[in-house]
């Protein structure tokens, strides 16, 4: 499936499920833009499209973390550009990385902006805090990764 197709997929699920998502809102490329120069690093497509649309998502038990407003300095999950400025300081997350989930305290999803594909997409990778190390790659891009978690998620809201 295509990042767009990924894309139409998630809107459809989020609709489904609207009583259930709740979403920090659509952030414009000046913004976005910010926040790459806050950080150091370059977006992959898939994840600057998620910020323009959505910002942020929480979708029952689903956390995923992206812009909430134009503070990076200050603030809280599910701020990204803040959570992962704080983990850069507090543990050494590798400057090309970009948290997108919180997964346990004590591991990270996120986008290795470090590497990218012929698409410009770059993988999302698991980040274990207390080896301070990549242990591993969860998806190829943020678009499936998110297409992903969302589904999970999804089937968790309707088995309740």
């Amino acid at each position: 499936m295509t990042e767009q197709g990924s894309f139409g997929v998630i809107e459809s699920l989020l609709k489904k499920h609207s009583a259930d998502v709740n979403v920090a809102g659509p952030k414009d490329e000046a913004l976005i833009s910010r926040a790459e120069l806050f950080l150091g690093v370059r977006f992959p497509p898939s994840y600057r499209e998620f910020l323009r649309r959505w910002g942020t998502i929480g979708f029952g038990p689903e956390e995923i973390y992206g812009l909430t407003g134009e503070k990076f300095e200050t603030g809280a999950a599910p701020n990204g550009i803040w959570f992962t400025a704080q983990e850069r300081a507090r543990f050494g997350l590798p400057r090309g990385l970009v948290v997108v989930v919180n997964v346990d305290g004590d591991q990270y999803y996120c986008i290795d902006t470090t590497h990218k594909g012929p698409d410009g997409e770059s993988p999302v990778v698991i980040w274990d805090v207390p080896s301070r190390t990549i242990i591993g790659t969860k998806s190829r891009s943020f678009g499936e990764f998110l297409a992903s978690r969302l589904h999970e998620a999804a089937e968790l809201i309707e088995a309740d």
